[in-house]
């Protein structure tokens, strides 16, 4: 089976372990994967400030580069939501483009998207003795039913336990321009968050958007806790190491 990576901004200029760990699991899955190094934005901070034109520039140039692929998969939920439900909008009064965008739409894939649905493995193996919390982007929430692709692989990795936390489904105040436009409001969610993740006693965070975890990392770092906030790529990457 033939990828395209996409490899989010924050994760190739602040977290580079964790694009190479990506590739290191498509390589076990049998994925034989394809990396352009120039597309590293989604153009997601453009649009959440209004610049629209220039969203557009960006996304022109995403829909070249993965034009032929026949999967493109991505280390993050905001993200794969800003190309496969804004993408269409952003370029509805330009048919060709239009159509190509609804194509990269449907192709595009969060990396445990792909590994569940598309490669069809929910155990990747690996053994972590840890109490974890499972955070998810509320911009790739799954509202069809469906239960998420993340808690799907995580419950297969022995010894890990998943914490439910009261407030799961509540966003962690980042946002992207939102902490930077609302600072208080933003530190108050990311509190609220981060409590109820010390309150249960678990000893990380786990998630599939990493600017989520920077978010909460930051403050519990902040206040001296020691909970690991890790992408869910880094984690499995973690418990494989383990158990071979």
């Amino acid at each position: 089976m033939k990828a395209s990576i996409f490899m989010p901004c924050i994760i190739d200029q602040l977290y580079p372990e964790t694009g190479k760990n990506l590739c290191s699991l498509l390589k076990r899955f049998g994925v034989d994967y394809q990396f352009d190094p120039s597309v590293t934005c989604c153009g997601q901070m453009l649009y959440k400030t209004g610049y629209r034109r220039r969203t557009g520039e960006l996304a022109k140039k995403l829909i070249i580069a993965f034009k032929d692929s026949e999967y493109v998969v991505c280390p993050s939920s905001s993200c794969v939501n800003m190309i496969r439900n804004h993408y269409r909008e952003i370029l509805k009064e330009e048919s060709k483009w239009y159509v190509l965008a609804e194509e990269l739409s449907t192709k595009i894939y969060e990396f445990t998207e792909f590994l569940v649905y598309i490669i069809g493995v929910q155990d990747v193996g690996g053994i972590l003795k840890a109490r974890a919390v499972l955070h998810e982007s509320c911009q790739l929430r799954y509202k069809d039913g469906r239960i998420s692709p993340s808690r799907l692989i995580l419950e297969n990795i022995k010894g890990l336990e998943i914490v439910d936390i009261p407030g799961a489904d509540k966003c962690c105040g980042f946002g992207g321009i939102f902490s930077f436009m609302f600072p208080e409001i933003s530190h108050a969610m990311v509190k609220e968050k981060a409590h109820e993740i010390i309150d249960k006693g678990a000893d990380m965070v786990v998630g599939p958007e990493m600017s989520c975890l920077m978010n909460i990392g930051g403050y519990l770092n902040r206040k001296g806790h020691s909970i690991q906030c890790l992408h869910i790529v880094d984690m499995l990457c973690m418990a494989i190491s383990k158990e071979d």
